[in-house]
């Protein structure tokens, strides 16, 4: 069943196709033209990133194969970053996703990626396909009552246009200390920046340079129901910058009823916040619940020996 199917990149006149095949992967209440725009303008590649599977002549899968590079030990590293993984209704169970998959694999591996990552749908496949999960992080939900009034300072303040060099500056710094994040491109940058919904704050320093920033965003269910702060992205040089910020997000307190943040699996956050779930209630058996578990993305060595000279070793 898998001898007859042919790779090749999608085109602009295969986007009924490929949104028939989506809509039917994806059952979310995004639009015709939303997902026209993930295809051919998302923030990390576009149509020529697209690879669809043919089998007699109809489109039957499609998948992206990104570029990216991310951070590992203190290295970036050339990889694969694998997306929206689609097979059709009528097509699935006769192996087209392992054969995409190995076809995306071997295109990885001949451009010189030493890894490729995905969020998996089910971490069960993509195992068998040999990925592996990566440690998973916590989401905190949180009170800003319970970030310490003293993290407040002056010094943190509105971003604006002129920050934006120095706030990718200070992402790029971060990008370099942690393992697993992604590298960003203009096009991954004007995404995240010109989303209109976001709210960004800088801690500036006494030379005026941005020592660190957060974004975030408000939601609500309805209006005049509660507020919570969604935030997207924390980055501090040093750890009293860090606290400026996470006392910016408290003096939210009075237009903001929880925060959802998400932190590194040993990030000790939560050991300084008093009362964190002041403003919910417990169960019985549960009566202090302050986040919860998530698990990330999944990582497959494209090139083992890639992978071990990207990491610094002879």
């Amino acid at each position: 069943m898998k001898s007859n199917l042919a790779f090749r990149r999608a085109r602009e006149d295969d986007l009924d196709r490929l949104i028939d095949i989506h809509a039917s992967s994806y059952a979310d209440p995004r639009s015709f033209d939303a997902r026209a725009h993930n295809f051919t303008h998302n923030r990390f590649g576009t149509l020529d990133d697209l690879s669809v599977v043919e089998r007699d002549g109809l489109i039957v899968a499609h998948a992206f194969l990104f570029a990216f590079q991310i951070g590992f030990g203190g290295e970036c590293v050339q990889s694969a970053g694998i997306a929206s993984v689609g097979v059709a209704p009528e097509a699935r169970g006769g192996g087209v996703a392992g054969a995409l998959l190995d076809h995306l694999h071997a295109e990885a591996h001949a451009r010189g990626d030493a890894i490729s990552v995905l969020f998996p749908f089910r971490q069960a496949f993509y195992a068998r396909h040999g990925y592996a999960p990566v440690t998973a992080t916590r989401r905190l939900v949180l009170s800003p009552h319970a970030v310490p009034r003293t993290w407040r300072t002056e010094a943190v303040r509105a971003a604006t246009g002129d920050d934006r060099a120095a706030i990718i500056g200070a992402y790029d710094r971060a990008l370099r200390r942690h393992t697993g994040w992604l590298g960003r491109d203009a096009r991954a940058w004007e995404a995240m920046i010109v989303d209109e919904r976001s709210r960004w704050l800088v801690v500036a320093r006494a030379d005026g340079s941005v020592a660190g920033y957060v974004v975030w965003s408000l939601v609500q269910a309805e209006a005049h129901a509660k507020t919570t702060m969604c935030v997207r992205e924390l980055i501090a040089d040093d750890e009293p910058t860090r606290r400026a910020l996470f006392g910016a997000i408290g003096a939210q307190r009075d237009q903001v009823h929880d925060v959802e943040i998400d932190v590194a699996a040993d990030d000790p956050i939560d050991l300084a916040l008093v009362d964190a779930d002041r403003t919910r209630f417990g169960t019985d058996s549960a009566e202090h619940v302050l986040g919860e578990i998530l698990g990330g993305p999944m990582v497959r060595l494209v090139d083992a020996k890639r992978a071990l000279v990207a990491r610094g070793y002879a």
